[in-house]
C-alpha cells in the first residue's frame, strides 16, 4: 500500500516522496523540494488502511427485504460466486495491517478489527476475518472478444512496445464487489453506469453467468439487481 501511495502521489498528482525520491531533491523541475515526508506517507497509507470495510445494507421495507435475500441465493444459483466470491478469509492475524518503508523499517502498525477504529469492522470468528469482497483476484476475459469496448486497447501486463503489448488485453482482475452498491460506475473500465447494464455486458468466461441471468424472469432480475444494491461502503458515521 506504501509502494501504491508513492506511486499514486507521482503519477496522478505530481507530488513526490522524499524517500524514494531523495531528500532535498526536485527531480520534477517544479521548483519544490521534499514534497512528501515518510511522514505524511505514514499517514496517508494510515488512513487508506483503516477505512470502512464493505456491508450488507439491508431493505427495511419488508417486500424489498424479501427480494434483497432472494437476489442473494439467484447469485449463487446464476454462478456468479464462482469468480465474485463473496468472502476472502484472512488468517494467522493477517488482519494486523504492518507498514514498511523501502529500508525495511517498521513505520506503523494497525488492527484493523479494532473497535477503536471508525466505521464497519471485521470480525475474528474461529481465528478467521472473513473480508467480504466478492472478488477471486484472478485474471478472466469477460469481453465479447477483440471488437469488444470493454478490451483494452494495451496489454499492461506484458513488455512495453512488444507486439503483446499493442496486441491489447481482454483479461482483467474480477473486480470486487464491495461497495458497489453505492460506488458507480461498474466494470473493470468503469464504462458502465448502472448494475444491470453492467451485468448485461459480462462475456467471454462469463457468459453462462450472464446468460442465467437474461433468461430468468424480470423478477429474478429485479432480485438480484436489489441484492447487489446491498453491497454499500458506508462513511463513518452515515445513516442510510
Amino acid at each position: 500500500m506504501r509502494e501504491f501511495t508513492i506511486n499514486a502521489f507521482d503519477f496522478h498528482l505530481g507530488m513526490q516522496a522524499s524517500e524514494r525520491f531523495g531528500f532535498n531533491q526536485d527531480t520534477d523541475r517544479d521548483g519544490v523540494q521534499n514534497e512528501l515526508s515518510p511522514e505524511q506517507i505514514d499517514n496517508i497509507v494510515m488512513y487508506q488502511a483503516t477505512l470502512s470495510v464493505p456491508e450488507k445494507i439491508l431493505p427495511t421495507e419488508p417486500d424489498i427485504l424479501q427480494q434483497a435475500i432472494a437476489g442473494e441465493k439467484l447469485f449463487a444459483d446464476f454462478k456468479c460466486n464462482e469468480c465474485h466470491r463473496p468472502y476472502l478469509a484472512l488468517n494467522n492475524n493477517n488482519w494486523v495491517f504492518s507498514d514498511y518503508d523501502y529500508e525495511g523499517n517498521l513505520r506503523g502498525e494497525v488492527d484493523l478489527t479494532s473497535s477503536l477504529l471508525l466505521g464497519k469492522r471485521p470480525k475474528v470468528v474461529d481465528g478467521t476475518v472473513s473480508v467480504p469482497v466478492y472478488s477471486d483476484f484472478k485474471l478472466h476475459d469477460t469481453t465479447e472478444g477483440v471488437d469488444s469496448q470493454d478490451r483494452d486497447a494495451l496489454s499492461m501486463r506484458t513488455i512495453p512496445g512488444s507486439d503483446e503489448f499493442f496486441a491489447g488485453s481482454s483479461h482483467f482482475v474480477t473486480p470486487r464487489l464491495w461497495g458497489v452498491g453505492n460506488q458507480p460506475p461498474y466494470f473493470h473500465n468503469g464504462r458502465h453506469t448502472s448494475l444491470r447494464e453492467a451485468t448485461e455486458a459480462h462475456a467471454g468466461e462469463a457468459h453462462k453467468m450472464r446468460d442465467s441471468f437474461l433468461e430468468s424472469d424480470s423478477a429474478d432480475q429485479e432480485a438480484l439487481i436489489i441484492f447487489l444494491n446491498t453491497l454499500q461502503v458506508q462513511q463513518p458515521g452515515r445513516v442510510n
